[in-house]
Order: C-alpha cells, then structure tokens, then sequence
C-alpha cells in the first residue's frame, strides 16, 4: 500500500498500474531499473521531490557507468509513474518533465570477423552444448532469449 513515501510510490504503481498492462519480461526489466534508481534516489516524501534531484539521480548513474539506453528506460519509469502520481492527485506536476538524458556511454558491439566466427564454430564443436552457441550464431538470437 502507498504511504506518500517515494520508494514506496514505485512500488505500489508497479503492481496497480504497471504490472497489468506489461508482458512478464517487460515488468521483471522494470523492477530491476526501479530496484537501481531506489540505491541512487534519496526516499523522501512523494511532495519533496523536485527536478532537481531527479536530475542528479540520471546523471549519479551516467557516473556509475550505465548504459544510455539503461538510463533512458529508468528517466522513462520516472515519467510514467510520477506523471499517474500527478492524475490521481498526490503531487501537482511532475517533476520528472524537464529531465534531461546525460551523455552516457553507448555500448559498441562488434560482429565477430568470418575467421573469428569460423574458428568459434570449430571450437564449439569439440565442447557439451557447443550447439547451442551454434544456433545463436545462425538464428541472431540474444542471450536472454
């Protein structure tokens, strides 16, 4: 149940409001980004919250190396679930409006070269569920897949 704290807050739009309209790895993603902004947010009353420490919040987790897309999702939660604490009449605006996305790393994949490839199929062929790598390879499956 909700109890004007902050922490509090994400939990409670997370199982009323987030959790019914999302897929399961959709919310599992969710509580995890939640899960890291709630180590960097201070928990405060809902009503004290202010852009400013938002802010700081996105650009303390820039410092701490995560990724850009991962700190978009997390500015994207701020939002969504400030911006339904602001219809349902706990807080007057959002602050989470004006947040700016800090210059975070981009994380660079790099294809394995043909010869690379080659060599990593060979060597799967000699090792227990090398055919499992094989597949990823072929079909372009991601790990979490």
């Amino acid at each position: 149940m909700y109890t004007e704290k902050l922490h509090e807050w994400f939990d409670y739009w997370m199982e009323i409001y987030y959790r019914p309209t999302v897929r399961t790895p959709t919310y599992e993603n969710a509580v995890y980004k939640l899960r890291t902004l709630k180590k960097f947010l201070p928990d405060m009353a809902l009503q004290e919250v202010d852009e400013q420490i938002l802010q700081r919040t996105l650009n303390c987790l820039m410092d701490n190396n995560y990724a850009k897309s991962t700190i978009k999702q997390m500015k994207s939660l701020l939002n969504i679930s400030l911006g339904k604490a602001v219809k349902l009449r706990l807080i007057p605006f959002s602050p989470a409006d004006s947040l700016e996305l800090p210059e975070a790393r981009t994380k660079k994949v790099i294809a394995l070269s043909p010869g690379q490839q080659q060599q990593l199929e060979q060597a799967c062929r000699d090792v227990l569920y090398g055919d499992y790598i094989i597949f990823l390879l072929y079909t372009g499956l991601r790990r979490g897949e």
